[in-house]
């Protein structure tokens, strides 16, 4: 019995070489396109979810609390009842930084769980493409 397996000749390892990076080249775009458009979706979750947790913490502790946009960053308060001030209670993590960050307003979140200040938060990524999360007067959040 003769064996006939071979190895690649330089040439045809050249070829698909060729072969693949064209591939890479053809496809690049459309994967840039698809990653911002999971940064948006990622970034628009993050918010609802943020949005939901102030509610339940207003909630919870019988106190407001409230977001706002500075800067393009999401801050996030709690109101003092022992001072009768707000006090900064962070911002929202870097997943946002894929995203320009806007709001109609300061949102607020009574301690009965409705926003007596609703508004919406419009995400933007570098194509254009939008997302908003809106606080209704009720207090519920969803997405847009």
């Amino acid at each position: 019995m003769t064996s006939t397996a071979r190895g690649l000749t330089v040439l045809e390892l050249l070829t698909w070489f060729g072969i693949f990076m064209i591939a890479c080249a053809v496809s690049t775009p459309s994967l840039v396109k698809l990653l911002d458009a999971y940064h948006l979706h990622g970034a628009a979750r993050l918010v609802y979810a943020e949005m939901q947790s102030l509610r339940v913490s207003a909630v919870a502790t019988n106190t407001r609390y409230r977001s706002d946009v500075d800067s393009g960053a999401l801050r996030l308060g709690r109101f003092d009842l022992e001072t009768g001030a707000w006090e900064d209670i962070g911002a929202t993590p870097r997943e946002l930084s894929a995203v320009d960050v806007a709001s109609s307003g300061e949102i607020v979140f009574a301690p009965n769980g409705t926003a007596p200040s609703p508004g919406t938060i419009t995400l933007t990524n570098q194509n254009g493409a939008q997302m908003t999360v809106v606080v209704s007067s009720a207090g519920l959040v969803r997405i847009n």
